[in-house]
């Protein structure tokens, strides 16, 4: 997921079946705003991995993670097994740091 790019397909860059198009994560946004409540919470439960997407963003707050709470993550289909969508962080360099300059300042003394 990238900050940049305009639309689902142009924020989301291809890193695996790059010779496919972005129609799955197209329709599973669509799905997400065309519901609401439990129907919305039936397509979560029923295309996420819920666990892992909850103690991804659960946990960022508590790192200090101010960089990319809307970017720096990898999302992935699981097309072939659980068929779900999965979530890999990435790009850690602002963690435990402000977005003070470009070296960034600590928030803690770290052992």
């Amino acid at each position: 997921m990238n900050w940049f790019g305009g639309s689902v397909a142009g924020t989301h860059e291809k890193k695996t079946l790059l010779q496919g198009g972005h129609q799955d994560i197209i329709e599973i946004v669509s799905q997400l705003r065309r519901t609401r409540g439990e129907e919305q919470w039936r397509v979560i439960e029923e295309n996420f991995n819920v666990a892992e997407f909850v103690n991804y963003f659960a946990i960022k707050p508590a790192r200090f993670r101010l960089d990319g709470f809307f970017n720096n993550y990898f999302t992935y289909h699981d097309i072939n097994g659980s068929k779900k969508w999965e979530i890999y962080p990435w790009d850690r360099d602002k963690t435990w740091a402000s977005m003070i300059g470009s070296r960034g300042r600590l928030f803690t003394d770290m052992p």
